[in-house]
């Protein structure tokens, strides 16, 4: 019976030799395949500055890249990027907050490249999208520009930007995911034991929507509350990211500065995500434009993310009260948004 048996094991190997495809046999008694694939992509403009929302962004960004791609270069200088671009080049755009004439830098920018190659497979990676009654005219050129690409597809974080992006680049793949920095709810470890005190972090610049008087206000009730009130911003307008380990270095701090707080009042966007990803309570103010509020949808299932409507004094102190007599109940995992994370991992593999 044991010879028996070995002959027939001969002669299965001489059948697979014979009748299959090498290949297929290589595949066969190969190691299990890496999921990430060789695949030639570039990330292009890549911020310098020192907003930390858009620098967590980029961690994000190469850290659900390459959970798909082993092959991937990123591009800070956006002058110099050519020489890395081929015509089998997956091009990646870096996300955020700038697809409209605000940041007019940022778009003219997006469309050189995507006028640039017209062949490439584009990602524009989750973008909010905005443009002001007054750039109807640069709202048309944009519109004109990237639905000329056959070949773009953009990403929006939020339903207004997708709903947006539906009407006026018809001829593109419109997807929608939550900001990529959903993604980074493990960069640390919070301790809920070591928190006190309140973080402002405020906007002082044209997006700002919230008076000084108000501000002023917002402050002094906090101090009733809490024995300690910090007002800072996620924006250091001072500092230069020269590449990936300062932008991870950067962003930890602020992390953990966040985590070390027991509640974080913010009219930034990223304000509000880091808030959610290290579990912090936070009120959430309203921006002049639907970037926040939109966002805010994503994550209003948190008991411990509050978004106020107004900047009504009484509110806000209604919302103090809310959080000083509230344990959360429930905290962030990024699981929650795993569909949306599958089909954008599937998109970028099918290009």
């Amino acid at each position: 019976m044991k010879y028996k048996i070995q002959i027939f094991i001969y002669i299965l190997i001489i059948w697979m030799l014979v009748i299959l495809k090498p290949s297929y046999i290589s595949k066969l008694f190969s190691s299990k395949k890496s999921e990430s694939k060789s695949k030639d992509v570039a990330l292009l403009m890549l911020p310098q500055h020192g907003n930390l929302g858009d620098q967590a962004i980029t961690l994000a960004e190469l850290k659900f890249i390459k959970e798909i791609f082993s092959n991937i270069t990123t591009i800070y200088n956006i002058d110099n990027f050519g020489k890395y671009i081929h015509n089998n080049t997956l091009i990646l755009l870096h996300g955020g907050g700038n697809i409209g004439w605000i940041y007019s830098y940022e778009e003219e920018n997006r469309r050189k490249i995507i006028q640039l190659y017209p062949n490439n497979n584009i990602v524009i990676l989750p973008q909010t999208i905005y443009f002001e009654k007054k750039n109807e005219e640069q709202q048309r050129i944009t519109s004109q520009i990237y639905s000329n690409h056959s070949k773009l597809t953009i990403i929006t974080r939020d339903k207004i930007s997708l709903n947006i992006a539906k009407n006026i680049f018809k001829k593109n793949n419109i997807l929608i995911s939550p900001d990529l920095v959903t993604y980074l709810d493990d960069l640390i470890d919070e301790n809920d034991n070591k928190r006190k005190g309140a973080l402002f972090l405020l906007r002082r610049d044209g997006e700002k929507s919230l008076d000084m008087n108000t501000e002023n206000q917002f402050i002094s009730l906090i101090k009733k509350s809490y024995n300690y009130c910090e007002v800072s911003d996620t924006n250091n307008i001072s500092l230069k990211i020269h590449n990936i380990n300062e932008s991870k270095k950067y962003v930890t701090n602020i992390l953990k500065n966040i985590s070390q707080n027991e509640i974080i009042i913010t009219d930034r966007l990223h304000g509000m995500i880091f808030s959610v990803i290290t579990r912090t309570s936070c009120i959430v103010i309203k921006s002049y434009n639907h970037k926040i509020s939109s966002s805010y949808e994503w994550f209003k299932y948190l008991d411990y993310i509050k978004f106020l409507n107004s900047n009504d004094i009484n509110e806000f102190s209604n919302l103090i009260n809310y959080f000083k007599n509230k344990k959360t109940d429930n905290i962030y995992k990024k699981i929650h948004f795993q569909k949306y994370y599958n089909i954008l991992k599937q998109t970028l593999n099918n290009l």
